[in-house]
């Protein structure tokens, strides 16, 4: 419980949550996924293995990009081969399976960690209309 208080304190302090963490501030959180995340968080790609698609081979972006070279999170229950690539959260591997919407859009935050200027473009417009939704 108080590492969760920690990390609402912390989400406080950089702006991207309103005090008592109720609410997710959409304009700051989008500036540090496209701006900040490459930097706080670099993927470096790895061994080719077997695994469970993400960046622009994930659901996002699979269809914008021919591209040559798959990336996956390593999983022994995946079914496609790709470049090895370590998620954000050890549980990604199975998101998939039980909750569809923040694969997709965690597969389009790797590609703003290992992608291309293309592909990190492809994925900022991804992620902007993403957060246009609602308000702050």
């Amino acid at each position: 419980m108080g590492e969760a208080h920690n990390a609402t304190k912390r989400l406080e302090v950089a702006r991207l949550c309103s005090p008592g963490g109720r609410a997710v501030n959409r304009s700051a959180m989008l500036d540090f996924l496209i701006m900040g995340v490459p930097y706080t968080f670099p993927g470096e790609l790895g061994a080719e293995t077997r695994g469970v698609p993400t960046a622009h081979s994930g659901p996002a972006m699979r269809d914008e990009f021919d591209s040559p070279h798959v990336v996956v999170w390593p999983s022994v229950d995946g079914e496609t081969r790709g470049l090895s690539l370590a998620p954000l959260c050890s549980a990604a591997p199975k998101l998939p399976g039980s909750n569809p919407d923040l694969y997709r859009l965690l597969s389009v935050v790797d590609a703003l960690r290992v992608g291309r200027a293309r592909e990190r473009r492809v994925a900022s417009d991804i992620l902007k209309r993403e957060f246009s939704g609602a308000g702050e």
